[in-house]
């Protein structure tokens, strides 16, 4: 049990120390379309575009399908995208270093003796109705 704590304290030690520096070029982003069916009193169909990196919430927008056509709106999300990366990396780190601090926490909290089940009395007794 020490030593998977004295592993989980380490690990959280390099992640803190490791300068991250990752660019918009080396990772991998996920871009997602949505094209709505037309409703009778829209003249268009409405698009939803969705952008981001794996395990983190994606940013949105909607256009227009007639928008969406001429690329202005993909090309605008990315460069919104490029924008946000540097906070979804940061907010990322943040999210693993707490999740890593709970898990050390609770490796720290143990089942007092008088909860254990070995001195938990059972009841023999049978009823019958």
């Amino acid at each position: 049990m020490k030593n998977q704590e004295d592993s989980l304290l380490e690990n959280a030690e390099k992640i803190e120390n490791q300068n991250f520096s990752i660019s918009f070029e080396k990772v991998v982003l996920i871009i997602g379309v949505q094209i709505l069916a037309q409703l009778e009193d829209e003249l268009e169909r409405r698009v939803i575009l969705s952008s981001g990196i794996k395990g983190e919430p994606l940013l949105l927008s909607s256009c227009t399908l007639t928008e969406l056509l001429t690329g202005i709106p993909i090309q605008e999300t990315l460069q919104r995208l490029e924008q946000k990366l540097p906070e979804i990396i940061e907010t990322a780190r943040s999210r693993k270093k707490i999740k890593q601090e709970v898990r050390s926490i609770s490796n720290h909290i143990t089942t007092p003796q008088s909860m254990s089940e070995n001195s938990v009395e059972r009841s023999t007794q049978i009823s019958f109705f």
